[in-house]
């Protein structure tokens, strides 16, 4: 598969290898700095697809009731199949966090508000 090219290639873009959907494959995302103060990291996460032999790109969950409008700072927590997010909000820190579903689409499951550092 081709990965697309990131607008503005940089040296800051980073990439990860991890089975972020928990499936025993690893998966790869790609992750840039946010585009207002550079706080965070945006992700952009490719699964791979064992029945195809490809990788395809995750479908970014419904962000109605989290407090981050993208997948930031992302964080996988194997134990309990979670995925968590964090972004800075004004003067605080929140972090969402996100389990898989039945279909395999990315669910809300919580909203913290992270304490400061």
């Amino acid at each position: 598969m081709e990965l697309p090219a990131p607008d503005q290639p940089s040296f800051v873009r980073q990439s990860i290898i991890e089975d972020y959907n928990f499936d025993g494959y690893d998966d790869i995302a790609f992750s840039v700095p946010d585009e207002g103060m550079g706080v965070y990291r945006m992700f952009d996460i490719y699964l791979y697809n064992p029945g195809s032999k490809r990788f395809e790109k995750l479908k970014e969950p419904d962000y109605s009731r989290s407090s981050c409008s993208c997948l930031c700072d992302v964080t996988a927590e194997k134990s309990k199949k979670l995925l968590k997010t964090g972004c800075r909000g004004g003067a605080r820190w929140h972090q969402d966090v996100y389990r898989f579903g039945k279909k395999g689409i990315l669910e809300w499951v919580a909203t913290k508000e992270q304490p400061e550092e």
